[in-house]
């Protein structure tokens, strides 16, 4: 009987293919087949992040845009970044274009890999950003556990490399983001509760007392 295969039992060329297709499996079979693909292509060494983006698989269901090659990038202490970051958002992606979006999706990931500080904490807020779609109202993010998705979803586990955690890119409006500043993060998933519209909506009206 053939041994398995894992990350140790390769090459270190071959590492980054065996956990893209690890990785791209995995998404699959939750969201099934992606559309779209968008490279990024870091200049200093030329290392590939990929940008996924999955339709939903019925009409009106959300899109997700889901980063591959990420984990594996180097932060600035030296050491892997260990995570990959996905957005859901609406079918029609809140009234903007496709480019656009991936563009914000790209810079987002990138400032996670190459500034954000290295935290094992949730949540993680980024402030209001001009790269933000035009056509969108939330232009901050909070940066949350998957609590979304499936059970099974988050982590992932893939030998060699141990657990990859999957975070989840969720656009704010401002005053949601002045709101979990001054008061936290329950408060806030308290009201989302109560509130008849999606996170994934990024042109709700503000989900926090006026």
């Amino acid at each position: 009987m053939a041994a398995s295969t894992t990350i140790e039992d390769v090459d270190a060329a071959s590492t980054p293919d065996l956990y893209r297709t690890l990785l791209l499996g995995h998404y699959m079979r939750h969201w099934g087949t992606p559309e779209y693909r968008h490279v990024l292509r870091r200049a200093a060494d030329q290392a590939l992040i990929e940008l996924y983006v999955f339709a939903g698989r019925e009409p009106m269901e959300p899109v997700r845009i889901a980063s591959v090659g990420l984990a594996g990038q180097i932060k600035p202490d030296g050491k892997p970044e260990g995570r990959e970051y996905f957005m859901v958002l609406p079918d029609d992606l809140g009234g903007a274009g496709r480019d656009a979006v991936l563009g914000y999706v790209s810079s987002v990931v990138v400032h996670l890999l190459a500034h954000a500080r290295r935290s094992c904490h949730l949540p993680r807020l980024l402030g209001p950003s001009p790269l933000a779609p035009a056509e969108w109202s939330a232009t901050a993010l909070l940066v949350a556990e998957a609590t979304g998705e499936s059970e099974d979803f988050n982590p992932l586990a893939i030998d060699g490399m141990g657990e990859i955690e999957i975070e989840w890119l969720i656009p704010l409006l401002e005053a949601e983001y002045a709101f979990i500043l001054d008061k936290g993060l329950d408060p806030f998933e308290e009201l989302v509760q109560t509130y008849e519209q999606s996170l994934v909506d990024v042109n709700r009206s503000a989900m926090v007392p006026s």
